[in-house]
């Protein structure tokens, strides 16, 4: 196993000199950057992917480091029609400095959420995410020998364009 330059990790299974086969599933998440932190401490920020707007207002987000916050709107703005410039990222502070103790520009989040069972369903943020990665393990597992190289490629930054999953079926 490896992980390239992209971010994407890469296993292979070796078989007796065939063909090369390649099999990927993304493991990233739609989500939120910060760039400008604002004199109220709110956090402006631009978009990862391909985020909603009717999913972003008032939706928890939690930072790489476990900071959490509320995506949240300018007041005079209609909850319905609102644009993403106009939505901030509420982390409680009171200003600017002590928001900079939290979170930096640059600085990355996701939906928050629990993985939850119920009833016979299963919910929770990514899920796309998490069942191709779980296929693509379940596959390899049970792939026993074999005449190709079989190589799992649980790919980086798909979520803004295919790029980990172009940059490992070129090297591999």
């Amino acid at each position: 196993m490896k992980i390239d330059a992209m971010g994407n990790l890469i296993a292979v299974k070796k078989g007796k000199g065939g063909k090369k086969i390649m099999l990927a599933a993304h493991m990233d998440e739609i989500g939120f950057m910060v760039n400008y932190i604002d004199d109220k401490g709110f956090l402006r920020f631009s978009i990862i992917g391909g985020v909603q707007k009717y999913n972003s207002v008032n939706s928890t987000v939690e930072f790489t480091n476990g900071v959490k916050g509320k995506i949240s709107y300018e007041n005079k703005e209609n909850p319905s029609t609102v644009s993403f410039e106009k939505m901030y990222i509420d982390i409680g502070a009171d200003n600017r400095e002590m928001a900079e103790n939290y979170v930096q520009i640059g600085d990355m989040a996701s939906y928050s959420g629990n993985f939850e069972v119920i009833g016979k369903r299963i919910m929770g943020k990514a899920l796309d995410d998490r069942a191709g990665c779980w296929a693509l393990i379940r596959a390899m597992q049970n792939t026993q020998s074999t005449e190709n190289d079989v190589y799992a490629v649980f790919t980086a930054q798909e979520e803004v364009g295919l790029r980990g999953a172009k940059t490992s079926a070129f090297s591999i």
